[in-house]
């Protein structure tokens, strides 16, 4: 089934739950009002075969009805009257039209008679047993009277006839009454449990959107698909694949089960999830054990089960239980993520109905979408701090790690070795073999890296042919050990070039450790640094340590001490270079790819912001620096909408409360997503404060006036024009002129006076030389 599907299959459901109890009787009352006007056709079909008197007196009942119809289409029902609510005034007008004709075709001899079994039965369907007895009460009471005014009654026949329909009557009113209390029982115990699947659904979506770490996500995303359905177990299993962009040390971090259980602690030993693992993950063994017995609709399988015992031993479920297993595939794009599992005991009784399995595959839905925007966010992350050629970590990273472990070196007296390296006579490698071969050379030494130290530290690209590898609690010894693999790995490399020459290379590495080598991560990353000159000078392709370079007396060597100065200058100079020009194209690119995946039109309109937002911040007089920040910070203003569901942002009618709701969200949720990159600070006003009024009604921390950032002023006027002159799935687009009167109509409560003058002349202009 569809995505969209889906969401209609749970949505169709709720839409008579969300409406309010007089919006109910007017969507009824409508069709009574089309059931009175076949009445009045029916009526007016008698009226050629009645006497004139009788005719006549059947005319004004017609009109009288044509007229009590009208009032009632287009007075109380188009008000919404209070009337609509009251049983007795609604059924008696209808009664005594009905007696009326029953008085005018004859009386207790009227076949019109059926009409009061047709007004209970609409009085229990609108309004339940206790309004059909009501207006089985009135209709003997107005039959009653139409009978003694029609008169003459035969005392036995008539009255043994009068009895009998009266009875009639009375017991269809009953019965009716009673069925229809039974069937708006069953229609309000549903109607409970689709309003609380839907409550469940919008606080799981917030919960899972509160937070872009994937692993926060999917830790939300097992534990409220469990208590959506009331389950005792659920688990979710990644699949590699799903994750396969991502670094292989980050990547591992994710490669793992997610469970929630019905424990206070659901903490399991090693073996039990290891078990688990490979239980799920062997369908074929899986589905011996749980002897399938039932298929599954939609993206949500059900399966009826016994439990395995070891695996009720682990989850502490009884043995000889009968179980639910349900299990739904998440995807990110037409890539399997992996998937969900759901353990619930199983109650002849109290069977899985399909609202709870529809709403459980709504929720399968989000949590993909939830996993696809944590995956972008985590993507767009790890591009601020991954090196692009080799993948390790880059420069900066690296000092912000350094510089937290080195306070633990200090605070829990724990050992934290560092290893730089580089690759010897690089300079002439690329000389020779080019380029290309010199960064493959590159990637080759991170692969070396990697299975060297696995996640007992991070490795960093420093810069150049230059690598720094960060051990916390790792002893000088072990650090050693393992720069020495590196380097025999290194040793041993050979790389075929098109030329049919063998490329061979080798690395220097210098080794410290902190505290002896130093307390401050200056002090370390210089004394691993005077160890690897140390190794350049002893022939390279050697490991030097910092100890020994101690015990050398290199550290009194006023020429490497003013080296490693000079470096550490350098470096820093570098780190403030790369950082800069870090801001600019590639993490833009990179934020506004994952938009453009997430929703195309929000991104088109994102570029057409950033270009109206440009030209008005150069004709307010703006610095270069402060246009440039305005260009860059429009075109990512509306990046948190990475974080609001699919079905939200692509929603092709208006937008219901919760939704709405959610796409307020959408600041907050970008400058979620941005603070961790802390160069863009600068744009965090714009994509904060974008939707916020002059009047402080606007939205998320109703700002007010000038105390909304200038730059977030001249970008909100320019997202609403874009925004009114685009075509839109709910909306046509305005005409320029329509939409700068539409935007002057809110100058002062929403739009800032100074700003909107400008920026009506600019588009004047503009359209101005258009049009000559």
């Amino acid at each position: 089934m569809k995505k969209d599907e889906e969401f209609q299959l749970l949505t169709k459901s709720t839409q008579w739950g969300e409406l309010s109890e007089i919006e109910k009787v007017v969507i009824m009352e409508k069709r009574i009002v089309f059931v009175r006007w076949l009445g009045i056709v029916c009526a007016a079909v008698t009226v050629p075969f009645l006497g004139y008197q009788w005719a006549a007196f059947m005319f004004g009942i017609i009109g009288f009805a044509a007229v009590y119809n009208v009032i009632f289409q287009f007075y109380i029902i188009a008000k919404k009257s209070a009337w609509l609510l009251k049983p007795a005034i609604i059924t008696i007008g209808d009664i005594m039209m009905a007696s009326a004709v029953v008085f005018i075709t004859g009386g207790i001899h009227s076949d019109f008679f059926v009409v009061y079994f047709l007004i209970a039965i609409l009085s229990a369907i609108r309004f339940g047993g206790r309004a059909a007895g009501i207006s089985t009460l009135l209709s003997i009471l107005f039959y009653s009277l139409v009978i003694f005014l029609r008169g003459p009654v035969r005392p036995v026949y008539d009255l043994a006839n009068i009895l009998f329909r009266m009875g009639f009557v009375a017991t269809t009113g009953i019965f009716v009454g009673y069925v229809g209390d039974k069937a708006r029982q069953v229609e309000l115990d549903l109607q409970r449990e689709l309003d609380q699947a839907h409550a469940h659904l919008n606080e799981s979506t917030a919960l899972l959107n509160a937070n872009l770490e994937l692993d926060s996500v999917l830790q939300v995303a097992v534990a409220q698909s469990r208590l959506l359905i009331d389950a005792e177990f659920g688990l979710i299993l990644t699949k590699e694949s799903g994750l396969s962009f991502l670094p292989r040390d980050l990547k591992d971090n994710y490669d793992r089960p997610y469970y929630s259980d019905v424990r206070s602690e659901a903490v399991m030993r090693e073996e039990d999830v290891a078990y688990i693992i490979e239980l799920f993950q062997d369908v074929t063994r899986l589905s011996s054990i749980f002897q399938k017995r039932i298929s599954g609709e939609s993206s949500v399988e059900l399966v009826e089960c016994h439990m395995n015992p070891q695996l009720a031993r682990i989850l502490t479920l009884k043995e000889n239980t009968m179980y639910y297993l349900v299990s739904a595939q998440l995807f990110t794009g037409e890539t399997e993520i992996g998937t969900l599992y759901l353990l619930k005991t199983h109650k002849p009784a109290q069977e899985l109905r399909k609202t709870v399995l529809n709403a459980l595959s709504v929720f399968t839905l989000r949590i993909s979408a939830a996993i696809t925007n944590s995956l972008m966010y985590t993507q767009s992350r790890m591009q601020a701090v991954t090196d692009s050629v080799t993948g390790l970590y880059n420069h900066r990273f690296l000092h912000e790690f350094l510089n937290d472990e080195i306070k633990k070196v200090v605070e829990q007296h724990t050992p934290l070795s560092l290893i730089v390296l580089d690759v010897d006579s690089f300079k002439q490698f690329n000389d020779m073999y080019g380029h290309s071969i010199g960064d493959t050379a590159l990637r080759s030494v991170a692969d070396m890296i990697r299975p060297a130290i696995k996640d007992r530290g991070i490795a960093a690209r420093f810069g150049g042919d230059e690598f720094v590898i960060i051990l916390p609690g790792m002893s000088h010894q072990e650090a050693m050990t393992v720069a020495e693999s590196i380097r025999a790995r290194a040793k041993n490399y050979r790389h075929l070039t098109k030329n049919h020459a063998l490329a061979t290379l080798s690395i220097s590495l210098g080794v410290a450790t902190a505290p002896q080598s130093g307390e401050t991560s200056h002090a370390l990353f210089h004394a691993a640094d005077l160890a690897l000159y140390d190794a350049k000078h002893a022939g390279k392709n050697v490991v030097r340590s910092a100890e020994s370079t101690r015990e050398g007396g290199a550290f009194r060597d006023e020429h490497l001490t003013a080296l490693g100065e000079y470096r550490s200058l350098t470096d820093s100079v570098e780190v403030m270079q790369r950082d800069l020009d870090a801001v600019n194209p590639q993490m833009v690119e990179t934020l506004l790819a994952a938009l453009k995946a997430k929703d195309p039109g929000t991104y088109e309109h994102s570029k057409s912001v950033s270009a109206y937002a440009e030209r008005l911040a150069r004709r307010l007089g703006l610095s270069d620096q402060e246009v440039e920040t305005i260009r860059i910070g429009s075109l990512i203003h509306d990046v948190g909408k990475i974080g609001i569901p699919d079905y939200v942002l692509t929603k092709a009618a208006k937008l219901t409360k919760e939704e709405y709701d959610m796409i307020k969200e959408h600041p907050t949720i970008g400058v979620e997503i941005l603070k961790p990159l802390r160069l863009y600070e600068g744009y965090l006003p714009i994509v904060r404060y974008h939707h916020e009024w002059m009047n402080g009604k606007g939205y998320p921390h109703q700002l007010k006036g000038r105390e909304i950032p200038l730059e977030a002023r001249i970008v909100a006027i320019c997202d609403a024009f874009d925004a009114m002159t685009s075509n839109r799935p709910y909306k046509a687009a305005m005409s320029y002129d329509k939409a700068l009167h539409t935007i002057e109509g809110l100058v002062n409560e929403q739009f800032d006076q100074d700003v909107w003058e400008q920026f009506r002349e600019m588009i004047q202009e503009e359209i101005s030389v258009i049009a000559n």
